[in-house]
């Protein structure tokens, strides 16, 4: 399932094994020119999907989570089914048949098999599926610029935290007077060492003690109505890792690197072993340690020394003797002062380019069901260019 994009689709085909591996398993069969759709939620609803084509050897075999689509291309345009796909109109339909109990819900074969499309003809089919093809092309690319100016903006943000948390040499080679090289152990409270959380953190209660995992660890999640729960059995088990409020948190499984502070909300909370608790001792701005473990040059070696395959994860020991580049407090709290301005900038600057490129994937998921619905002249709409004046109409309501 991994290997299907979301949105508009797409099949990563890298992953390939011998014939007879996969022969006599429960695989869906497909080939070049086939549709797969995913079935299950949330994949449907994310819009799961692609088109096959350059296969190795032509063939491959698919999770039987998917639907395998072979169009028969005298009556129907691949290109326009793959857009049909993707109109808001079919996923609804799709969603509305939907069957099954909580995560395990999925999307009949009979649900696929009796969409009626409104267009039929094969000639205007292939007009609207070039049309769509050329009009999603502009929308793709201002999509693609905004992230590529966001990407930027990540690096320019790195590149000055780096430079405030070392002012004099990035590569340890010298430090401000009055500063020292420490190990991060050293920077915590001795009562609460660096700990990870929960190994199986059992079922989820709903009226539990929280839990953060490690995909918790992110701006605005460490919130109640947002953490699983556990039970007080097995939390009690692990009252050596709960949190405080203003403990730093990391995650150190899978996404590794993400540090938040932890709010009053939560206090006692406890963690999964895929986050590590970090108690700052008094001292210690917790700010700013935060900032300074985001640091490439602290944080760098750390993932070089991650371990693991599939899953990477920082070792528990390895985080305790980080060194970290300590001034003096009063000049910590000035750090953290002058980077959190520039976070909140940051911050901000993502929230307008995340909210501006949900509103164009909004514009280009209604300009693929207008067109594959019948409810624009393809013809006309491009003469008049209308997806250049709703683009500039989008790009001017973000700058007001």
């Amino acid at each position: 399932m991994n290997a299907l994009a979301d949105g508009l689709g797409g099949l990563d085909t890298s992953l390939t094994r011998p014939l007879n591996e996969v022969a006599a398993g429960s695989y869906n069969y497909f080939a070049d020119g086939d549709l797969l759709l995913a079935k299950v939620t949330p994949c449907f609803e994310n819009g799961k999907k692609a088109l096959a084509n350059r296969l190795l050897n032509g063939i491959g075999f698919a999770t039987s989570e998917v639907h395998v689509i072979r169009p028969d291309t005298r009556r129907i345009d691949t290109k326009f089914l793959l857009y049909l796909l993707s109109s808001e109109e079919f996923r609804a339909g799709g969603m509305a048949s939907m069957t099954g109990a909580g995560g395990l819900r999925r999307v009949s074969e009979a649900a696929v098999l009796n969409y009626r499309p409104r267009v039929t003809d094969l000639t205007t089919q292939k007009a609207i599926a070039d049309f769509l093809d050329r009009e999603i092309a502009c929308i793709d690319q201002l999509i693609e610029k905004k992230q590529r100016f966001l990407g930027i903006a990540g690096e320019r943000w790195l590149a000055t935290l780096n430079h405030i948390i070392f002012p004099s040499s990035p590569d340890w080679t010298r430090l401000p007077s009055g500063w020292r090289k420490v190990c991060l152990k050293h920077l915590t409270d001795p009562r609460r060492p660096i700990m990870y959380g929960i190994v199986l953190p059992g079922p989820n209660m709903e009226n539990g003690p929280m839990i953060v995992k490690g995909g918790d660890v992110k701006p605005g999640r460490l919130h109640p109505d947002r953490l699983c729960r556990t039970t007080y059995e097995i939390e009690t088990g692990y009252a050596r890792s709960r949190l405080k409020s203003g403990d730093l948190v990391i995650s150190i499984r899978g996404g590794i690197g993400d540090i938040e502070i932890v709010p009053p909300e939560i206090d006692g909370a406890n963690l999964t072993q895929d986050a590590a608790r970090i108690a700052p001792r008094n001292g210690v701005d917790r700010e700013w340690l935060r900032f300074a473990l985001l640091s490439s040059a602290v944080f760098h070696p750390l993932e070089a020394r991650s371990l693991g395959a599939a899953v990477r994860g920082i070792n528990i020991f390895d985080l305790k003797r980080v060194f970290v580049p300590e001034p003096p407090h009063p000049l910590q709290a000035k750090i953290a002062r002058d980077l959190k301005r520039q976070e909140a900038k940051l911050s901000q600057l993502r929230e307008m380019v995340e909210l501006h490129t949900e509103r164009l994937r909004e514009f280009r998921a209604a300009l693929i069901t207008a067109a594959v619905t019948g409810k624009i002249d393809v013809k006309s709409w491009g003469k008049r260019g209308e997806t250049d004046r709703r683009l500039d109409q989008i790009q001017e309501t973000m700058c007001a």
